[in-house]
């Protein structure tokens, strides 16, 4: 399990400026090969944890190079919304 790889996706926004104005729009990006760092201490915190505790997960990038890749794509919940800001 030490080195296994996931993917992992959050959704955010990103501003995008075109031919002048500039756009919002909702996005889902996916890191597409992460692996955790440092996996056995964090099953140890896991341990211990109770209900409700926060605990920070760091995540490297899974390829040979350490360079990592992602994937966006549009959000849409039920419709897409893109904001044109002033």
């Amino acid at each position: 399990m030490e080195d296994s790889q996931y993917s992992i996706s959050y959704i955010g926004s990103i501003h995008v400026r075109l031919y002048g104005e500039q756009y919002h729009f909702p996005i889902i990006r996916t890191y597409e090969r992460v692996k955790v760092n440092n996996l056995q201490k964090l099953k140890q915190k896991a341990e211990i944890l109770d209900e409700g505790d926060i605990i920070k997960i760091e995540y490297l990038p899974g390829e040979e190079n350490g360079i990592g890749s992602y994937v966006d794509m549009l959000h849409s919940e039920p419709y897409i919304e893109i904001k044109k800001e002033e």
